[in-house]
């Protein structure tokens, strides 16, 4: 997993392990692979995929994962993965989702 800076790391690397810490970890690895599949997607067209596949990973995990977990999982991203706040801004505009 990537962080935005040492400071974030060593924040997320303090913070208490929970189901929400363990997903996050699961979306942002999920998320970074994709990316790095194709350099030329943007964070908006593999969100939405990853969100799938690390639900489904995390309960593979016996993570039980509502929307509380997912939420704190977001935020634990926004603060520290190096895409974080890209990654909050799409959730909250609900850019995650598709509109089918």
């Amino acid at each position: 997993m990537k962080f935005k800076s040492e400071e974030q790391k060593a924040q997320w690397e303090q913070t208490e392990t929970s189901t929400a810490k363990s997903f996050a970890e699961i979306w942002a690895t999920e998320l970074e692979k994709l990316l790095i599949e194709n350099e030329a997607v943007a964070l908006e067209d593999v969100a939405f995929r990853a969100f799938n596949v690390s639900l489904k990973k995390a309960d593979k995990e016996n993570l039980r994962i509502g929307g509380a977990e997912e939420y704190a999982a977001l935020g634990l991203l926004g603060q520290c993965w190096y895409r974080g706040n890209e990654m909050y801004q799409l959730w909250t505009e609900g850019s995650i989702i598709p509109n089918e």
